[in-house]
């Protein structure tokens, strides 16, 4: 995307799509919200939450840290995808949201 872009746009496109996947995880946490978390299921459920805000700071600093392309896109990525697994694995081991 970089040779295509240039560098300036393809960060510019890297951050859009970092939002939108961050709008994504906060929707789903909110249909949960608007329809009322299920008795029993209020610590996975925060611990989701929490997972989710710590995804939306690590894709921030991604960004910031463009210039350190191991650092940004490897090792950020790394925890981020763990921190999205494991808000999974919660929900899906209390039933599901």
């Amino acid at each position: 995307m970089v040779v295509w872009l240039g560098r300036r746009q393809a960060l510019r496109v890297s951050a859009a799509l970092h939002l939108l996947a961050w709008a994504a995880l906060v929707w789903v946490v909110m249909s949960v919200l608007r329809t009322g978390v299920p008795a029993g299921y209020g610590w996975p459920f925060f611990s989701t939450v929490a997972v989710t805000t710590a995804v939306g700071a690590l894709l921030s600093l991604e960004q910031k840290w463009a210039e350190d392309v191991n650092l940004a896109f490897f090792k950020v990525n790394v925890v981020v995808g763990f921190g999205v697994l494991a808000a999974v694995l919660t929900a899906r081991a209390w039933g599901g949201f």
